[in-house]
């Protein structure tokens, strides 16, 4: 294991669509975005086939780069993991004193008749980190204390939530996906203070993260 500025925080995230039911007007529909880690956390039962008539769905397949890095060079050593129909699951980054910042994007896609809104986003924990070394409990908690992940839905930048330790949700939102075929970039930065790790890896955990989207705002 490499000592020091050195030493690794692997950061593990899943990402899953659940369609719900929405009794909003004529025939509203809703699809919630749920990001968690280490797992992917069950749909919700789904009404609508996601290939045709999901509200929402991931289309694409993800990328994962040093934050910052404009020409996004994919990192060695990283799983950037599937995204596909309901579940975006299996990312796994290394974030080292060199690069501290990760990046990864995914794209959701609406291909039904009706605008996809934003309607919020939130977790109800924050994040956490664990290591099995010696001094793990402690390491765990210093790269915790300087830890964020950063999640953002399209291109209004205040359609984001930054989850730390502790819970966060944004009821403010105000983007949406446009009908046929319309897409979004979901992006999802993952951060921590390098300075905080001494000589273990540390593994950082995400909590369920929900996007949610209706047919009505």
């Amino acid at each position: 294991m490499e000592k020091n500025n050195n030493s690794k925080v692997i950061a593990v995230v899943a990402l899953v669509v659940a369609v719900v039911a929405l009794s909003v007007g004529f025939a509203a529909f809703a699809d919630q975005l749920t990001i968690s880690g280490n797992a992917t956390a069950a749909a919700a039962a789904d009404p609508f086939d996601d290939s045709t008539n999901g509200l929402a769905y991931l289309s694409t397949s993800p990328k994962c780069y040093v934050t910052g890095d404009t020409d996004q060079t994919a990192i060695t050593g990283a799983n950037v993991g599937t995204a596909t129909g309901d579940t975006w699951s299996g990312i796994s980054v290394p974030l080292t004193a060199t690069n501290p910042s990760v990046t990864c994007t995914a794209t959701v896609e609406n291909k039904t008749s009706y605008t996809a809104y934003l309607t919020g986003i939130s977790t109800t924990t924050g994040l956490t980190c664990s290591s099995s070394g010696t001094n793990g409990t402690t390491n765990a908690n210093n790269v915790c204390s300087g830890a964020s992940v950063e999640v953002q839905v399209g291109s209004v930048s205040t359609d984001k939530i930054t989850v730390t330790n502790a819970a966060a949700n944004n009821n403010s939102t105000s983007g949406s996906i446009a009908p046929t075929s319309g897409t979004a970039t979901v992006t999802v930065k993952i951060t921590y203070d390098p300075t905080a790790l001494t000589d273990e890896d540390v593994i950082i955990t995400l909590p369920t993260i929900t996007h949610s989207y209706s047919s009505a705002r």
